[in-house]
């Protein structure tokens, strides 16, 4: 972000109110004690074992240049805004923070390839405008806390962002969209997770179709035609442009807006139709549920309005996530060069 004062700080976030200097200004948000710093704002966030607030002595120590709290120590110096509810005034002053801008932001949801989606629309968005105009969720700091972080790096030079949201309770997906007001809205699949939560895989679907509820009537909605749920966000969709995707293989051929189809033997090479046009993709990823992703990132590019010349560079410049069907040499012994595919990240059953 740039440069933001805690008097227009104060009028994004409802019922927020100035202790001291209301011109003092921060140029980063942060939430950790630890490293945070001058020219930050400090976040005090409470949750059910921990409460932030209890660390604002050393906070101040760190000469940070304001702080977001919900009370303070009655001798306290630093410029602070003072909130009822210091985690909803985060998300409040993120998407306040985000209305300033108008790029194109794919918001990417779904039960299991999320992160990898959102790194392939990232190497995309970086093929077509660089690095450095371009914003991408690190990680997959995908929460309530995660996604106004993201959208509170927001710049002048960003002309391109795409974040990832998560989901873990019923109604989370509501909320981190409207944080990010997308102009694309996208669902990878419906799966099984947070069974403890959601009881259904149908209860999952809908809840991804939240994103596309978000979308504004100019916003466009991807999702997948071939997953058993696409009547659920087709419906979600009405009003709003759709580009959907499917992967056709020798027992099933979905019409879609964007098709693929892997072609040859031994490498994992994609023949892509778009309305814009073909594409041939070779990817350094392996497997069939990578190929749909990489179908489900296509569609949100073109979205975006990004050129097919930068969508195959981009593809094919992206390495897989780590502990995602990474492919890896041994260097122990006897095993020394033999291939090791290290898929080891916590996933759900059907990942």
């Amino acid at each position: 972000m740039t440069m933001l004062s805690l008097r227009e700080a104060a009028a994004l976030i409802p019922g927020a109110s100035v202790l001291g200097d209301e011109n003092a200004t921060f140029e980063r948000i942060s939430t950790d004690s630890r490293t945070v710093g001058p020219g930050d704002l400090f976040v005090a966030l409470k949750g059910d074992r921990f409460d932030a607030h209890d660390f604002l002595g050393e906070v101040a120590n760190r000469h940070v240049s304001a702080v977001l709290v919900s009370r303070s120590p009655g001798d306290w110096r630093i410029p602070a805004l003072r909130v009822d509810d210091t985690r909803a005034a985060l998300g409040a002053l993120a998407l306040g923070w985000r209305r300033r801008f108008s790029m194109p932001l794919v918001a990417v949801t779904g039960s299991n390839g999320k992160t990898t989606v959102k790194e392939m629309i990232a190497s995309i968005f970086e093929a077509a405008v660089g690095k450095n105009s371009r914003l991408a969720t690190a990680g997959n700091l995908n929460n309530d806390i995660g996604v106004p972080l993201t959208l509170l790096r927001l710049n002048g030079a960003h002309r391109l962002a795409v974040v990832e949201l998560g989901m873990n309770h019923p109604g989370e997906t509501e909320l981190l969209a409207q944080f990010a007001e997308p102009t694309v809205a996208m669902v990878n699949n419906a799966q099984r997770e947070h069974q403890e939560f959601m009881a259904t895989v149908e209860a999952v679907a809908l809840e991804h179709a939240s994103v596309i509820h978000a979308l504004k009537p100019t916003g466009v909605a991807v999702f997948p035609a071939d997953d058993a749920y696409a009547s659920i966000w087709r419906v979600a969709a009405t009003g709003s442009r759709i580009l959907d995707f499917a992967l056709h293989t020798e027992a099933s051929a979905v019409e879609a807006a964007v098709t693929g189809k892997l072609v040859g033997t031994g490498r994992n090479c994609l023949a892509i139709a778009t309305p814009e046009g073909h594409l041939d993709v070779e990817l350094k990823v392996l497997g069939a549920h990578n190929a749909h992703n990489a179908l489900a990132a296509t569609a949100a590019a073109i979205a975006s309005g990004v050129s097919l010349e930068a969508i195959g560079r981009g593809l094919e410049a992206f390495e897989p996530v780590k502990g995602r069907l990474q492919v890896k040499r041994a260097a122990l012994g006897e095993l020394t060069g033999a291939m090791v595919i290290d898929d080891t990240y916590n996933a759900n059953p059907d990942s």
